[in-house]
């Protein structure tokens, strides 16, 4: 911070450093008046300085003094413009000042936990009253609200005590997460415009501090890893602010930084808890199904996770899970021990093509202090039949000589092809057997030439099929590009027809970017064939075989495979063969991905295809590459709901059905991908429903999971993260800060200004008049 003499510091250093360059403008008009005059010797003068040197001391006296005053004026006047003050007051030399308070009040899910009848909401907007009450009326308030997304109710220096007073009776407590970041924010902003003093500001963070809102553990082993921590969750089960593990969370990060741009923060930034609930909470926090597509007349498996941030053990729960609000299964849940989970999974048969509402609710809970989290829901599209499209390399090839037959038919295992020539009687495998039966077949590939794949509609397809396919024109590469971006699949396999020059100049790194990797000619291992390594297997694509490594994908025998030229990151590799070499690649083009395999899904240069286990890798490459469906539409409290819509459907009547049952109509929002339906006004948990014209989708709205760890954070550790840069009570009261209220200087300088203005005025007339008598 720029300062004056003496180390007193200002509000404003660049009027300061103004002030201090305009303080030479008198010396420069001096210096400038003196070189304005000619000297020319002049005989007769020798007799006039003979008689100037009585004087000359004198007038050289008075010019200095009316320099330093107009000096001091121009000082004077700049600096009280930049407003210099004291640490304390110092009698009258100082301004009465003002103070800013700046009050943060938490209104997430978590502040709707209850202890005798009264939750630690409305404790905190009891004591925040008491508080302003308590406030000398002269300090200015700013009132911001930590639900997400946190917002300024009062974003100014506000002296007027009813409109505080106004603000904080019309803040509602809501089911949404907390966002300690976006307040943070906020009040820097609001105090970086303040009118008052820096060392006049102070905040207070009023809220439970529960730890999982800000993300808080009391010790490391309070962390619990768990198997679905690792694998990741899904749309439906939303966690924002989980613990960081090795880290700070970012909660405590903002806070450091608020306390940073604070004048004295152990006195000026002031955190409250409050507190109260005793009797602990069990919640769902986890709603989740891992099968990557849904299809219909296929049974679901519906994960549901159980947490119990109780001090004892949760007995007798069970997890009712309802379909479209119908009750399907009850599923008895084993005893949770204090700070632990339990996950238990159920099958459910979502029969109809459409999407579907699943709905986890726990029954048989006692005393529990947050009832919104004991429900949970997920938002499932079921699909009739999942199209694809194989392109097969050789030209109108039967099943066993074909380069794409057993891959149709492992992917629609329930048909035999009837006619052995794929390109002409299989052009559409199977949407539905003939034989009154009525089975859907789920995946229908379709199998085609090279030649066919230019007139052919890719946005008709989830996932397209190169299968040993030579090259392809310019123009198919783009569109194939075009269509990966979009969110289809690709998947690539090689063969002794692909020219490998040719992929790498227009699917490769250097081209249009749909293989991650430089390949490389063939590598032959036709004397010590090779097979798949079983270590190493954490994508998606094949985690299922993790552990299974006498399985068939592992003994099949590869005689050839493509190289790649350089070593690839970890992460695009899917599967690797035993001397390390890559087998299966992945990469990400836009909203798609592409499965390259480096060798043939026929018997060419592998007995792969001769193994079970092929099927269900390439059901489950398939499934992985198929365009995520409906994952957008489980959300959390507060987030918007979003529906794309083709140009037919934007036509129709659209409306919101929220969890209430009413009818609100529903805005178009013109997007990158096309026209979409959209609602903001996601404020509780539940069931919503798009009414799309005669047509209907489910959407779920849930809790943060994380605001279900209601447990309070022990102040030492808090303060501890905060390396004591802030005042942390535990109790419900909140302590008004002790600021220095700091004095300013304006009022004394513009003062002095005021008096050596007329004296500067009188010293000039006078002096000058001496002079010319």
């Amino acid at each position: 911070m720029l300062t004056i003499p003496a180390q007193i510091p200002v509000v404003h250093p660049g009027l300061a450093a103004t002030a201090a360059i305009a303080g030479l403008i008198p010396v420069l008009i001096h210096l400038i008046n003196k070189r304005r005059h000619r000297r020319v010797r002049w005989a007769a003068m020798r007799f006039l300085f003979a008689a100037r040197k009585e004087n000359a001391r004198r007038v050289w006296l008075e010019q200095w003094l009316l320099l330093l005053l107009r000096v001091a004026l121009v000082l004077l006047f700049g600096f009280a413009l930049a407003r210099p003050y004291l640490a304390s007051r110092a009698g009258f030399l100082t301004q009465s000042t003002r103070t800013h308070q700046v009050l943060l009040l938490d209104n997430s899910l978590s502040m709707q936990a209850e202890s005798a009848g009264t939750s630690r909401f409305e404790k905190a907007l009891e004591h925040a009253t008491a508080w302003l009450d308590g406030i000398p009326r002269s300090d200015a308030v700013s009132v911001i609200t930590l639900a997400r997304p946190a917002t300024a109710l009062i974003d100014f220096a506000a002296y007027d005590r009813r409109l505080v007073r106004e603000s904080l009776a019309g803040i509602e407590l809501t089911q949404r997460a907390t966002d300690v970041e976006g307040a943070v924010q906020l009040a820097r902003d609001i105090l970086k415009e303040s009118p008052v003093l820096p060392q006049n500001r102070a905040v207070y963070v009023v809220s439970d501090f529960s730890k999982g809102a800000w993300g808080i553990q009391d010790a490391p082993e309070d962390v619990a890893t768990t198997a679905d921590t690792k694998a990741g969750r899904n749309a439906g089960d939303i966690q924002q602010s989980s613990p960081a593990i090795g880290g700070d969370s970012q909660a405590i990060v903002a806070i450091r930084q608020l306390a940073a741009s604070l004048e004295e923060p152990a006195q000026n930034l002031r955190l409250t808890r409050i507190g109260g609930s005793n009797a602990g909470n069990v919640a769902i926090t986890a709603l989740r199904c891992d099968q990557p597509v849904l299809g219909s007349r296929f049974p679901a498996r519906i994960d549901v996770t159980v947490e119990n941030y109780a001090e004892s053990a949760a007995r007798d729960l069970v997890v009712q899970l309802r379909r479209d609000g119908e009750v399907v299964r009850r599923v008895p849940v084993e005893s949770v021990p204090p700070g632990a989970s339990s996950t238990v999974s159920a099958s459910i048969l979502l029969s109809e093509p459409r999407t579907h509402l699943v709905e986890a609710r726990l029954v048989g809970l006692g005393k529990d202090a947050l009832a919104l989290d004991d429900a949970r829901y997920l938002s499932l599209e079921v699909r009739d039949t999942l199209p694809l499209l194989l392109v097969d390399g050789a030209s109108r090839a039967s099943i066993i000589r074909g380069t794409a037959g057993y891959l149709a038919t492992a992917l629609s295992p329930s048909l035999l092809l009837a006619d052995s020539d794929l390109s002409a009687g299989a052009t559409r495998i199977g949407a539905r057997r003939n034989d009154g039966a009525g089975d859907a077949v789920f995946m229908a590939p379709r199998v085609i030439g090279p030649l066919e794949l230019a007139d052919e509609v890719l946005r008709d397809y989830e996932v397209i099929g190169l299968c040993d396919v030579r090259a392809l024109p310019e123009e198919t590469w783009a569109a194939l590009a075009r269509f990966v971006e979009q969110g289809g699949g690709l998947f690539i396999s090689a063969g002794p027809q692909v020219d490998v020059e040719h992929y790498n100049e227009f699917a490769g790194p250097a081209g249009r970017g749909l293989i991650e990797a430089q390949l490389v000619r063939a590598v032959d291992r036709t004397s010590e064939p090779t097979s798949l390594s079983p270590d190493l297997l954490e994508h998606p694509v094949v985690l299922p075989f993790a552990g299974y490594a006498s399985s068939g994908l592992f003994t099949a025998q590869f005689e050839r495979y493509l190289g790649v030229a350089s070593e690839m990151l970890p992460r695009h590799v899917v599967m690797a063969f035993r001397n390390g070499d890559p087998a299966m690649i992945v990469s990400r083009k836009g909203q798609g991905r592409v499965l390259t395999f480096l060798s043939t899904v026929n018997m060419n240069w592998n007995n792969l295809p001769a193994k079970g286990d092929f099927v269900s890798l390439m059901v489950s490459a398939f499934s992985y590459l198929s365009p995520l469906r409906g994952g957008e539409r489980s959300v959390e409290v507060g987030d918007p709901l979003k529906e794309r819509l083709t140009p037919a459907q934007s036509s129709l009547e659209l409306a919101i059905r929220p969890p209430d049952g009413r009818a609100i109509p529903a805005r178009l929002h013109q997007s990158d991908s096309g026209l979409a339906l959209t609602f903001a006004d996601t404020e509780t948990a539940g069931a919503y429903q798009a009414q799309i014209g005669d047509a209907s989708v489910q959407f779920a709205v849930n809790t943060s999971s994380a605001e279900s760890d209601i447990r309070e954070v022990v102040g030492a550790t808090f303060m501890a993260l905060l390396e004591g840069r802030a005042t942390f009570s535990e109790d419900a009261r909140i302590e008004p800060a002790r600021t220095a209220r700091a004095g300013e200087l304006s009022f004394a300088m513009m003062l002095l200004v005021l008096v050596m203005l007329p004296l500067e005025m009188w010293a000039a007339y006078y002096f000058g008049s001496r002079r010319a008598a």
